[in-house]
């Protein structure tokens, strides 16, 4: 079936684009692969030659290669029919290394030996045997920063004869977020304020308050109230805010001095270890392109997707 998978025109009108897909009489298709027409062959030649040998023997023999031939059709397209594959929301991938494309395989009665793979990718994952629920990630090819729709995934299974070939094709909605290269900052270092509160404190005016967080200078804030340094180190002119709220408010700035994707990859590693360290952080990028202070995963993929998209 190799001629049918590398035609577009046929898989583009074949697949269907959803979260969850069931597999079933409208989305499988079937058709012998190289041992069944071997097998087809030489049926009909052994048929030839009982029908002209009058040999009831042979005939005998193509009635049972037709036999075998039907019931091997059947189970073949039986073993895959009625299987939930499900899309879940992603991970978050890295640019330039390897990316996994999470589904979910549901099922109510055993399936045994099937392969998936995206249409462009050359590499299969089999799954031997599929029971109740199972999680699978298929792999891609790196790619670089961005929001990525999911190619078609084509599987197919020849069980349990290997007499036909029962395949289908699906493209799952859920976009692939690929987030800048982590690259750990060595020379150029993002500040947060909880590296400046000391600083802060020990502004006139302001001793014993702490600081809430850092906004945009506006023509009219106290001189005494900027921060010089952020000027220097990232371009951008900030003024401090002052309050005795807790000091939960981290911000992780984008440096302006250094090329953009590499400032983005900067950013990206320091975003990932305040997640794994389970710190509160938020990330400003621009005026308009601010994400608040918070933790967990749904904060940590909101950053990311950011950044992917910025």
């Amino acid at each position: 079936m190799l001629f049918v998978n590398l035609r577009k025109w046929f898989y583009r009108r074949s697949y269907k684009k959803t979260r969850f897909i069931k597999l079933g009489f409208n989305n499988l298709y079937i058709f012998p692969n190289v041992f069944g027409l071997y097998w087809i062959t030489v049926a009909i030649v052994i048929y030839i030659l009982g029908i002209n040998l009058e040999n009831d023997f042979s005939v005998f023999i193509f009635y049972l290669m037709v036999t075998v031939l039907a019931v091997s059709l059947f189970l073949t397209h039986f073993n895959i029919h009625g299987l939930e594959m499900i899309s879940i929301n992603q991970r978050v991938n890295f640019a330039n290394s390897k990316i996994n494309y999470q589904i979910i395989l549901k099922t109510q009665k055993t399936r045994n030996n099937i392969k998936l793979k995206f249409i462009n990718n050359k590499r299969f994952i089999f799954v031997e045997k599929i029971e109740n629920k199972l999680i699978k990630s298929l792999p891609l090819n790196g790619k670089k920063r961005g929001i990525y729709s999911p190619d078609i995934i084509y599987g197919e299974s020849s069980s349990p004869l290997s007499l036909f070939n029962c395949w289908f094709y699906w493209r799952p909605i859920d976009n692939l977020i690929i987030a800048p290269e982590k690259n750990k900052v060595t020379k150029y270092r993002e500040f947060t304020l909880n590296e400046i509160t000391g600083e802060y404190e020990k502004s006139k005016g302001y001793v014993g308050d702490e600081l809430q967080e850092f906004q945009l200078y506006k023509k009219g804030d106290k001189k005494s109230l900027i921060y010089w340094k952020s000027l220097a180190r990232t371009g951008t002119l900030l003024s401090k805010k002052f309050n005795n709220l807790d000091l939960r408010n981290n911000y992780l700035i984008l440096k302006q001095n250094i090329p953009i994707e590499k400032a983005l990859e900067h950013l990206c590693f320091e975003i990932y270890n305040e997640y794994i360290n389970n710190n509160f952080y938020g990330i400003f990028l621009s005026e308009k392109k601010i994400i608040k202070s918070d933790k967990g995963q749904k904060h940590y993929f909101k950053c990311m997707e950011m950044l992917a998209r910025y």
